[in-house]
């Protein structure tokens, strides 16, 4: 939709707000109880929360106070001075002029390096058009809904059929000067804003069989100018209709260049995005709304602040969405469409936004959580890892919104986290997301009010119940002068490291190096299903993602494969070449490695074929030669190693000559060519000395402290010695104690 040109006929006002009321199921008589967090059982990954820059400018400062990501800090000390939107929505000016879009994303990518931009076109060029215009007809016949059924024919605002070739071109060119003029990797471009709306401003009008044809043309032309990472996103029906996506996502020679639906909100939706999209592509396909600001009267109430927060909640947990983007960064009118005032003052939507920007990361999953638990609450529930003074630590965090007019008591449990304590984010009509005094947590619970129509983000350090953070509410003060002679006297017994089940495979290629070997030397068995079945393989513990482009399934146990462009007949026929293949992998940050499996079964021996691949934009191998020899035994592994820094793995695969066979690639965390034993070896130590401590101790403590240092075995002493201990405290000396030495 166009900024101020909105009108009455757009559902607005008092019917549309009591409809969709109860639809969010705002109704009273739930059940009070306990909220319980799960996160071992997830649901969707989350892509982002974000808005358009439409015909804006976005300042420096701007751009830092919605872009900036905060996630990496210590949580007591992130700040309000961000809301961390990790979405940006360009617009594609149809005349070519690209220079506000491209600065604008520029701006906002120096900002925050991990942004996701992506493009939407409110008309193709006039050229393209059968009115040839941009722009759509006079008032008499605009703001209507086609439905997907546009009129046909010479002066209508519909694209031209035959030159839906020249408009794929004129769209990738629009990714390409992003990448070679601004520096900025498109992350999905959408062929039409709004394609079911008749407008007077700048829009086209589509047919379901249009996309259908042009998805293909599309990606043939983002592959064509190097930018074929990028991902296709359709069709954005301003009133979240899916018979504009229907016969593109059944048809399997254009389903797969698809990899989001893409949605706007107003009087329609969310709607749940149906398996068979995902079936068809052959990799997940995501839903997001990517525009919505129709809620409102002039001005900013608070009201309308809480509605968007109980959507967002309806598209993320109530329909599985990925995303939601919300319309303008900056308002250029008088009402309240943006997040940012005309004048440039932030709203309450803003903040709003930020209680869930700001802590939900891209790759975060949404985990179970009771949803209700009293009348007039919901909750949500996400997990995902952050890196905090260069380690990985593990983030809980929890929405919860109170649309009642009362405050409430709320109890939250951590079923299988350790938590010790959250830090609460509050936005209301009196708190702009405010951080509030952390609150300790005890046996993984903990209680709290909820501020009358509020939204109200519990952000929390959390670790597995078998590793405990130990927190003694006493300390013991002591001081020891001893003095020892110790000559100890050591008889080592170790025992073996077993290999891994994981490296096996990985060390016979070298652990990461590019030769490439066969099956049969790795003794492997290529399966009669036409997949390999090691490392990766579907349901592999440690695996984050397998595809096996024989069978073009996408397989996945413990994340989330988005995207790839496996669409083509050729690859179809298990032949690819000259263009690359592409997919991105959801993989928690640190080690990993990606590994290729390669087949070429042919009776006769076909000659040499050069193998490249780039991962993360970064090549890491040129010219692999593998030679394809008769037999079934021609199959190879190729292993690559790669630290993963913003939790994706992005993978582009190329062969240079036909008939080139790729049966799969599969990632993997951890590191295999430094496996971590998993049995330390053993060794008796008889030490022989002589100490007289002098102990004092005024503390008794209530928990034993965690002493830190290098430890490099735990070997077993036995001790004599005579102490003579003064001790007031509970501290008990044994003439003859036990205890384990860490030197």
């Amino acid at each position: 939709m166009r900024k101020g040109l909105r009108t009455t006929s757009r559902l607005k006002g008092g019917a549309f707000t009591v409809a969709v009321g109860a639809a969010l199921g705002l109704a009273g008589g739930l059940r009070a109880g306990t909220v319980a967090v799960t996160t071992g059982t997830q649901y969707q990954v989350i892509q982002g929360f974000g808005a358009s820059s439409y015909a804006e400018s976005i300042s420096t400062g701007e751009a830092a106070s919605f872009f900036t990501d905060q996630s990496n800090l210590p949580l007591g000390q992130q700040n309000g001075n961000s809301i961390g939107l990790s979405l940006l929505r360009l617009s594609v000016d149809e005349n070519g002029n690209f220079g506000t879009e491209g600065n604008d994303a520029k701006e906002s990518v120096a900002v925050n390096p991990n942004l996701q931009v992506f493009a939407s076109e409110w008309s193709p060029p006039a050229a393209d058009k059968n009115n040839n215009n941009i722009d759509g007809p006079g008032s008499t016949a605009a703001n209507t809904n086609t439905n997907f059924n546009p009129p046909t024919g010479a002066g209508t605002n519909t694209p031209i059929t035959a030159d839906l070739g020249n408009y794929a071109n004129f769209q990738a060119g629009f990714a390409q000067t992003m990448k070679n003029t601004y520096g900025v990797n498109l992350y999905a471009i959408s062929p039409q804003n709004e394609p079911d709306w008749n407008t007077t401003y700048d829009s086209c009008l589509w047919s379901p069989q249009q996309f259908d044809t042009y998805v293909p043309l599309l990606a043939a032309a983002l592959k064509a100018d190097g930018v074929g990472s990028v991902k296709i996103m359709m069709p954005e029906s301003f009133a979240d209709n899916l018979t504009g996506s229907n016969t593109t996502m059944a048809d399997p020679n254009a389903a797969p260049d698809v990899s989001i639906i893409g949605m706007h909100l107003y009087g329609g939706g969310p709607n749940a995005i149906p398996a068979s999209y995902s079936t068809v592509a052959g990799h997940p396909v995501q839903g997001w709304c990517t525009e919505i600001s129709e809620h409102s009267s002039n001005g900013t109430p608070f009201s309308d602040t809480m509605y968007y927060a109980q959507q967002i909640h309806k598209c993320i947990v109530d329909t599985g969405f990925n995303a939601y983007c919300y319309w303008w960064l900056v308002n250029l009118n008088s009402d309240d469409e943006g997040l940012y005032t005309s004048g440039a003052a932030p709203t309450s939507t803003y903040y709003m936004m930020g209680n869930w920007a700001k802590f939900i990361r891209p790759g975060y999953m949404r985990v179970s959580a009771t949803e209700l638990p009293q009348s007039n609450v919901q909750v949500s529930a996400y997990t995902g890892t952050a890196t905090e003074n260069g380690a990985t630590v593990n983030r809980c965090v929890i929405v919860a919104i109170n649309s009642g007019g009362s405050s409430v008591s709320q109890a939250f449990n951590y079923t299988d986290q350790t938590v010790t304590q959250v830090y609460p984010w509050i936005t209301s009509s009196s708190d702009n997301l405010v951080p509030q005094t952390a609150v300790a947590v005890t046996g993984d619970q903990f209680t709290y009010t909820l501020p009358a129509n509020s939204v109200t983000t519990f952000v929390a350090d959390c670790g597995s119940p078998g590793s405990p953070t130990d927190s003694p509410t006493a300390s013991p003060t002591f001081s020891a002068s001893p003095t020892s002679t110790r000559t100890p006297t050591p008889t080592v017994t170790p025992s073996p490291i077993p290999t891994p089940d994981a490296c096996q495979y990985v060390a016979a290629v070298a652990c990461g190096q590019t030769t490439a070997y066969k099956s049969t030397q790795l003794g492997l068995t290529f399966g009669a299903d036409q997949q390999y079945t090691v490392g990766a393989a579907p349901g592999a513990a440690g695996s984050y993602g397998y595809v096996s482009w024989t069978t073009r399934t996408a397989y996945n146990t413990t994340a989330t494969i988005t995207g790839g462009d496996a669409a083509d007949a050729t690859l179809y026929n298990n032949q690819s070449y000259g263009s690359p293949l592409g997919y991105d992998f959801s993989v928690p940050n640190g080690p990993a490695y990606v590994t290729f499996y390669w087949a070429e079964t042919y009776a006769t021996a076909v000659g040499q074929r050069v193998f490249s691949v780039t991962i993360n934009g970064q090549p890491v191998e040129t010219n692999l030669d593998l030679y394809a020899t008769a037999g079934p035994d021609n199959t190879y592994i190729v292993t690559f190693p790669v630290t993963v820094t913003n939790g994706v793995i992005s993978i582009l695969a190329t062969a240079s000559v036909n008939n080139a066979l790729f049966q799969g690639i599969s990632v993997q965390a951890g590191n295999p060519c430094a496996p971590t034993p998993t049995q330390s070896p053993t060794w008796t130590q008889s030490p022989t000395f002589t100490r007289t401590p002098t102990v004092s101790s005024s503390a008794t403590p209530t928990s034993s402290p965690t002493s830190t240092g290098t430890v490099s075995d735990t070997p077993t002493s036995t001790l004599t010695s005579t102490p003579s201990p003064q001790n007031t405290g509970t501290d008990t000396a044994t003439p003859t104690p036990s205890f384990t030495v860490s030197p």
